[in-house]
């Protein structure tokens, strides 16, 4: 296959969602996008500092947050050592710092897998692998949101604060607050007549 039906294939809408290539491939784009359209070196660097570290929080680090904590679970419950275990691979010898590596062959079954499993496998071992499933699940949730909504929009704020004071002291004027906006005067006009307007228009 030619490197461009190749590449088509990838990005290709195969199903009624887009695949994860698809979303890396549009994700990346507009990052790209907005680091080219950013009017200063401030906003480069929000860009940088906010949509990076998402991209690479969401495709590879949850996916490893989900295989330490499935490694985890396995080494914990007695069925998925004498049967079927909940992280996948090539072989039984996985280690934990395989778990740590972003394109490791080592994955976490999803719940369509293991639903697969349900007719072929000791009921107890089904039963643990959809609960461990299941806190693996919640577990990567909690830690992309924690990261996606909470600790890179904080750092934003630090960075830029801290761009801000240097600026200041930069200028003579340090510990000088930061102002967004004017104060805005909501004192009513005595003179103001309801209609007024579309009177005049009229």
């Amino acid at each position: 296959m030619s490197i461009p039906l190749e590449v088509a294939r990838i990005v290709d809408f195969n199903t009624a969602l887009p695949s994860t290539n698809m979303m890396k491939a549009l994700y990346a784009g507009t990052v790209g996008a907005r680091v080219s359209a950013a009017r200063s070196k401030e906003e480069i660097r929000e860009v940088v500092t906010r949509d990076i570290p998402g991209w690479i929080t969401l495709f590879y680090g949850a996916a490893i947050v989900q295989n330490v904590v499935g490694y985890a679970l396995d080494k914990l419950t007695p069925t998925a050592k004498t049967g079927t275990s909940l992280v996948k691979g090539p072989s039984t010898g996985k280690k934990f710092i395989q778990m740590l590596n972003p394109f490791t062959r080592y994955k976490v079954r999803s719940f369509d897998d293991i639903k697969a499993l349900e007719k072929v496998i000791d009921p107890k071992n089904y039963k643990d692998l959809m609960k461990n499933k299941s806190i693996v699940f919640m577990v990567g949730m909690a830690a992309s949101i924690a990261v996606l909504g909470m600790f890179i929009p904080w750092l934003n704020v630090q960075i830029t604060r801290k761009s801000v004071l240097n600026q200041e002291q930069n200028a003579g004027s340090p510990g000088l607050p930061m102002k967004f906006s004017p104060k805005v005067n909501l004192t009513p006009d005595p003179n103001f007549k309801p209609g007024k307007a579309f009177n005049h228009m009229a």
